[in-house]
């Protein structure tokens, strides 16, 4: 068994279990994988000083002598033995231990009001959403408990999940700050979303680990998003999860979402699927099925998944058949073979998008994107492409609906206008799993734009997946870094937070590099750039900020005042 054992401040012993993956079986004698579930009864002998929680809630107690009582918790659901819980401590609850609580050191009591009012709109928002209240899932329980130490931010167990205590405790003024509660908020989400995902559903082997993490971490992000909108965490998916899983799925150690089962054997080889690609991937992708077949056809696609597999495991298949199900008939796709393009393949296709002299025809092409073409991958695969865009003669920016898919058998298709255009857009909001080169002369239409007002309606998601995809093909050496940071003028009347975000992600690669004698001009061109972003935050703050204000004036005030910008220096000695 893998306790953890951790001193508070009040010289307390914690005794908390983590058996996930594997480490039931150091607990006592079992079939440690996740197809062999099983119910449990637990009973637990403690100090009288302490007190015990578990998946399950408490029958009763008995008294053993010698200071010595025994916990008999009820039977548990049938489920995999890496789920079995308990901590044994010295916790004050905040609510009821046999229904909903959240457990945390005496001291901390008043500190964990929010966490506690995020899970309970959090489970209130999972019930309505996937139509299957967690109650009638198996278990009347769902216990939050703190974790002073943890290798993991927090671990899924049913009816007993373990939090760190960063998650869980908010103290005014030191942990309560938006970057603190929108952590707290993605964190309790994921981890409820496990009770369906995982504990009532649960994979029928770990070489498919994203059926379990990829749907968590989708609705860590969006259904948060539906409670707490003031975070934008559709749009922060875009710069914090996908453009990042991008980065790590364009190299030789990329790994598939779905793995060959027998290479997913050995404990070790347990633990490395739970990865950036299981959560980061999975999401990603997850998203754009989403987006592609519609919300309400997702929705239903995922109740009925959730209702038949109830208490059982399942493989990608199972999954695949209920998207099926409700996937538009138009236009027309190989689901089969689309499915497996982003799951059981590596990797991720670049279109190459150029356009005739008349302006009236796109000629689309497809390579796999790679830093390195001589590093070992495969740079044949091709992979079915959903093909969304904007123009100035359709603006509609908010419609995800594939206009076609990119057979990947063919080697180019061309999209014709009856008018010439000015300009085009594609994977609109970057809701596809892919990157986009454009040829020079598309590329200084879009820069134009996006330096006008009418620039201001072109989704932020779009304007940072330019800026992320330049930033990336310039380190493949597909063109120079001048031609990203002449681009990159355009944020000189950009205010959004989003794409200043990718910016500096990317600028953070670069200035790495950058000799002394070219430091000067780095600095006068962030200052030239930055001018009117930064103005609008200033480094001062106030009561009518919006997170992205905050945000947006960390960023400045962190890389203004690095390089040196005197308007920043200043703003920073008034207020310091």
């Amino acid at each position: 068994m893998r306790t953890i054992l951790y001193i508070l401040n009040t010289l307390a012993i914690v005794y908390i279990t983590q058996l996930e993956p594997v480490y039931a079986r150091l607990v006592f004698p079992c079939f440690d994988e996740p197809t062999f579930k099983a119910k449990f009864q637990l009973n637990l002998g403690r100090p009288s000083e302490y007190n015990a929680v578990s998946n399950t809630r408490l029958i009763r107690t008995t008294k053993e002598g010698n200071n010595i009582y025994v916990d008999h918790f009820d039977v548990t659901p049938i489920m995999p033995t890496y789920q079995l819980a308990f901590v044994i401590s010295e916790y004050q609850a905040r609510g009821n231990h046999s229904e909903f609580a959240v457990l945390s050191a005496p001291e901390n009591y008043n500190y964990t009001e929010f966490s506690f009012n995020v899970a309970e709109r959090a489970i209130d928002a999972y019930n309505k959403v996937f139509d299957m209240p967690y109650k009638n899932l198996g278990n009347e329980v769902l216990l939050f408990a703190t974790s002073g130490w943890f290798d993991d931010n927090a671990m899924d167990n049913w009816g007993l999940i373990i939090l760190s205590e960063k998650i869980l405790v908010q103290k005014p003024g030191y942990t309560d700050g938006h970057a603190n509660t929108e952590f707290t908020c993605l964190n309790i989400a994921h981890e409820i979303a496990h009770m369906w995902f995982g504990n009532s559903v649960t994979l029928s082997w770990w070489s498919h680990y994203w059926l379990n993490e990829g749907f968590a971490r989708f609705y860590e992000f969006f259904l948060t998003h539906q409670l707490y909108r003031n975070y934008h965490l559709d749009q922060q998916f875009v710069v914090d999860n996908l453009q990042r899983i991008l980065e790590k799925d364009a190299v030789a150690g990329s790994l598939p979402l779905t793995s060959p089962e027998m290479s997913v054997q050995s404990p070790a080889e347990i633990n490395n699927q739970s990865n950036a690609f299981t959560q980061d991937k999975g999401a990603s992708i997850i998203r754009m099925w989403r987006n592609l077949m519609g919300g309400e056809n997702f929705r239903e696609s995922i109740r009925s998944y959730l209702k038949q597999y109830h208490l059982q495991n399942t493989s990608p298949t199972d999954l695949f058949a209920h998207l099926k199900q409700n996937w538009p008939a138009q236009p027309e796709v190989d689901l089969d073979t689309f499915f497996s393009d982003f799951t059981e393949q590596v990797g991720y296709p670049m279109v190459i998008v150029n356009i005739t002299q008349d302006n009236q025809k796109i000629i689309l092409h497809q390579k796999r994107f790679l830093y390195d073409y001589e590093d070992g991958s495969d740079a044949t695969l091709r992979y079915t492409i959903p093909i969304t865009f904007a123009m100035n003669l359709d603006r509609t920016y908010n419609n995800l609906t594939p206009y076609t898919y990119f057979d990947r058998n063919k080697t180019s298709i061309e999209i014709s206008f009856e008018e010439p255009i000015d300009w085009i857009i594609l994977n609109q909001k970057q809701s596809n799993y892919y990157r986009i080169f454009y040829d020079k002369p598309i590329l200084t239409k879009i820069k134009q734009l996006f330096s006008t007002i009418k620039g201001h309606h072109i989704p932020v998601e779009n304007k940072a997946q330019i800026i992320d995809d330049l930033f990336h093909f310039a380190k493949a050496g597909m063109i120079d870094y001048a031609e990203v940071f002449e681009f990159m003028e355009y944020l000189s009347t950009e205010i959004e937070h989003i794409p200043w975000r990718t910016a500096y992600v990317g600028m953070e690669q670069v200035v790495r590099r950058l000799t002394p004698q070219q430091l000067p001009h780095f600095e006068k061109y962030l200052k030239n750039i930055s001018y009117v972003a930064f103005n609008e935050v200033t480094a001062k703050s106030s009561s009518t900020d919006s997170v992205f204000d905050v945000y947006n004036r960390n960023l400045f005030v962190s890389w203004l005042c690095k390089y040196q910008n005197v308007n920043c220096i200043n703003q920073v000695n008034v207020l310091f």
